[in-house]
């Protein structure tokens, strides 16, 4: 099947990147939020178009750009029938924690053939795949996910987002044996797609929740009373970064015994060989092997000086950093932890923690696989039903 038509359902930073970026490639887009956000999304269906334009600017390795330009859409609307008209793809691209409205919202109007991906996905898959059963969806969707957005992006005024390309995304199909058939048609639509044994994979190998949740909870008071300060600049010490490490090292352990390919975040930006831009125009580069933490010098600086430099600090504990990457990327973690007698106390506590900070029971309200119908009683009988 040759896609040509793509709704892309969210209102955020990772959705205008990409209903931007693929309709300045020449695919036709169908950008759509849901109505009870309607005032955030005002500017988009004003203009029904997107500016964009890559981090950096013109220092930024090709390989990394972003297509730059105002992408005029075919349609912005919150109308999700005049989204999903023509739709081929169904794009789902909003944090985990709204996957249950936009499931309920499209089961009534998928159609036999379109394909639904969400990123990422942090086991959206099947809160999609139980949402449709419920609803009494008979029509035959395929479904997957990636394990993060597919830019590192920012919004930088109404209709108009800042992108960079990561170097790779991973992704799975649910079930998996479909994931080699939905990468091959996903690849033209989303760069550096790469396969993943499963959802459970992608699940546990997005590091938002090695490097968000700690940066927060160790400078909270600092979340509550700084108006403008930079998440990775002004907070990541290498103590803070330590920390990381820690909770890296904690899933890593995880993956090991659920014999899942995990790639610590450190070695997946270095390791793999990626430039990074710095903001004097100089660069790091890894060099295939490379192993760095976040504790040590060059990982410190990593988190200081480069991209992730750009990225503003949250104003509130209420942010996404908190509670979508503790209940909905940690938490999946720490219960498989559980399940299997993994000792994962920094993983625990900082669920423990950010509840408390938060007044919200994190344990209780988020994600897990039993949470979402998946029972077992062994490592290959979780990896048979995914």
């Amino acid at each position: 099947m040759e896609i040509h038509s793509i709704a892309v359902l969210g209102g955020g930073n990772g959705a205008h990147a990409l209903a931007a970026d693929l309709a300045l490639r020449g695919y036709e887009i169908y950008m759509y939020e849901l109505p009870e956000f309607a005032e955030k999304f005002q500017a988009t269906l004003k203009s029904q178009s997107i500016s964009i334009a890559p981090v950096f600017g013109p220092e930024l390795p090709e390989k990394y750009k972003v297509p730059q330009g105002v992408a005029r859409l075919k349609k912005a609307t919150t109308n999700i029938t005049e989204a999903l008209e023509k739709a081929q793809v169904i794009i789902v691209c909003c944090p985990a924690y709204g996957h249950k409205a936009f499931a309920s919202t499209l089961a009534p109007h998928v159609r036999d053939g379109q394909i639904i991906l969400l990123t990422p996905g942090s086991l959206g898959s099947i809160e999609f795949r139980n949402t449709f059963r419920e609803k009494g969806v008979t029509k035959k969707v395929k479904i997957a996910e990636t394990a993060t957005l597919p830019y590192g992006t920012r919004m930088t005024g109404p209709s108009e987002v800042r992108a960079v390309i990561p170097i790779e995304v991973r992704f799975a199909a649910y079930p998996s044996q479909d994931t080699a058939e939905l990468l091959e048609m996903l690849k033209p639509l989303i760069r550096g797609l790469v396969p993943a044994e499963n959802i459970l994979a992608t699940t546990l190998i997005n590091g938002n929740c090695v490097q968000h949740p700690p940066v927060l909870l160790l400078n909270v008071g600092n979340v509550e009373r700084m108006k403008e300060v930079y998440l990775y600049r002004d907070w990541t010490s290498e103590s803070v970064a330590l920390l990381m490490d820690e909770l890296d090292e904690e899933k890593k352990k995880l993956c090991d015994y659920l014999n899942v390919n995990y790639i610590m975040r450190y070695y997946l930006v270095f390791g793999n060989g990626l430039e990074i831009i710095k903001n004097d125009g100089g660069s790091l580069v890894g060099k295939p092997g490379d192993k760095y933490r976040y504790g040590d010098g060059l990982g410190a600086k990593y988190l200081s000086e480069l991209a992730f430099s750009l990225i503003e600090g949250p104003h509130s504990v209420h942010d996404r950093m908190f509670t979508e990457d503790v209940p909905f990327g940690m938490l999946p973690a720490a219960s498989l932890g559980r399940s299997f007698k993994i000792d994962m106390p920094v993983c625990e506590s900082i669920i423990t923690l950010t509840s408390r900070v938060c007044k919200q029971d994190f344990w209780g309200l988020g994600r897990t696989l039993t949470s979402l119908g998946i029972h077992f009683n062994s490592v290959a009988e979780l990896r048979s039903k995914l």
